[in-house]
């Protein structure tokens, strides 16, 4: 999972569990304030008044006007008694919409409400209103925040992450700038070295032709080098892309192993080719898909003792189809296995010029993850039973091609 799509799946974790808890919370708050506080006050500020029901804010409002409402009548009695009477009929009438019974809502009756009531009831009133706006508001506010700061955690959570990426990656550019100089600097000694020794005449008339041919051995690892380390260069670039057409997988993987066979034939391998006659046909950039097999028969060849047997299979496994190259040549440490498909990891002990790269591999994984294919080495028997090569083999480099 790529770190963008964790964190598109972690803000929304975060915010679906931040709306669940504060809708609990405000159900919660909701229901504590209607069956509790509200009553309460009620019988606090009108115990007079049986039957009204505070079961939400607009009550609360509206008791909030009738408080304001008898207070004000209360005020005009005395210099607009027509204007009081009015405020008063206005008053029975919304307590009783707020459900008010057993009480007298006649003009008198709610003057000598109206005498009780001061300023003091309704400035309780009004703060509980604002405590209730408060209690309300308050779930939002906590979610709001909670979820801003674990979003902003989870950034800062990433972007050290990232950081940590880039000097590993500094750090492995400088490992590599290093293995290329090691790399190269034994073969140019050597061909240095011969040259000079060719140029000063200290070679044997008989021997130059064993000089020369060291040169020319030198010179063609060293062509290697800086060819897998363009490829290398190529295919880690941002925008580069494969073409895919139509390809005949048996046909490609009959190519790669006629390039190869006097090799396997030079190096007393014994060959062992299992491939289907019919055509499989797979989306593939033939080039760079050819690259990959021609690589894993490349390695099986240098990186195995002479005698050692050499198998090339295509299978099918339903719609999967494999490609496998074995050998019967020693397996590969745990701990060389574990980072094989790395760039710069050879399955050598020191990086003489016998070595090899160690960015063969690491070009073939990365030409397989473009086309959506999977390599892998398997080496246990256990997992190599199950692909019907023959009890022969110690490893096998597995290539797996799913439908698209």
């Amino acid at each position: 999972m790529t770190p963008e799509a964790g964190l598109r799946k972690f803000i929304i974790k975060r915010f679906i569990s931040t709306l669940l808890v504060v809708g609990v919370v405000e159900f919660a708050v909701i229901t504590v304030v209607n069956w509790l506080l509200l009553p309460r006050v009620v019988d606090m500020l009108m115990p007079q008044i049986e039957g009204i029901q505070l079961n939400n804010i607009g009550n609360v409002l509206l008791l909030l006007l009738v408080l304001a409402g008898l207070l004000l009548s209360n005020a005009l009695k005395f210099f607009l008694p027509s204007v009081s009477d009015v405020i008063l009929q206005f008053i029975a009438g919304r307590l009783t919409a707020m459900g008010a019974d057993r009480f007298n809502t006649e003009n008198n009756a709610l003057q000598n409400l109206a005498e009780k009531i001061n300023f003091g009831n309704v400035a309780l009133l009004l703060l509980l209103i604002i405590l209730i706006i408060v209690l309300l508001v308050a779930p939002y506010v906590l979610g709001v925040t909670w979820f801003s700061t674990s979003v902003v955690k989870r950034f800062k959570e990433l972007e050290r992450q990232r950081e940590e990426a880039q000097k590993e990656e500094e750090r492995k550019r400088y490992l590599m700038i290093s293995d290329i100089v090691h790399d190269l600097k034994t073969p140019m000694t050597t061909v240095s070295g011969y040259a000079q020794a060719l140029s000063d005449g200290m070679v044997a008339e008989e021997s130059k032709q064993e000089y020369l041919d060291a040169i020319t051995a030198k010179t063609g690892r060293m062509n290697e080098i800086v060819t897998m380390l363009f490829d290398y260069v190529k295919l880690d670039s941002q925008g580069y892309s494969i073409t895919k057409t139509r390809t005949d997988l048996c046909e490609l993987v009959r190519e790669c192993v006629a390039d190869h066979y006097t090799d396997i034939e030079n190096a007393g391998c014994e060959p062992d080719i299992d491939i289907p006659e019919y055509p499989i046909m797979i989306d593939a950039d033939r080039m760079q898909f050819g690259r990959v097999i021609n690589n894993l028969i490349a390695n099986a060849i240098k990186h195995n003792p002479d005698g050692t047997d050499i198998g090339i299979f295509i299978r099918r496994d339903g719609d999967e189809i494999r490609v496998l190259v074995a050998d019967s040549g020693n397996p590969i440490d745990k701990e060389t296995a574990d980072n094989l498909f790395d760039a710069f990891v050879t399955g050598d002990r020191s990086r003489g010029s016998s070595g090899g790269t160690g960015l063969g591999l690491f070009i073939s994984r990365k030409i397989c993850d473009m086309h959506g294919f999977t390599i892998k080495l398997v080496q246990s028997k256990e997992d190599m039973a199950r692909y019907d090569i023959g009890n022969k083999y110690r490893k096998v480099f597995v290539i797996t091609i799913e439908p698209e």
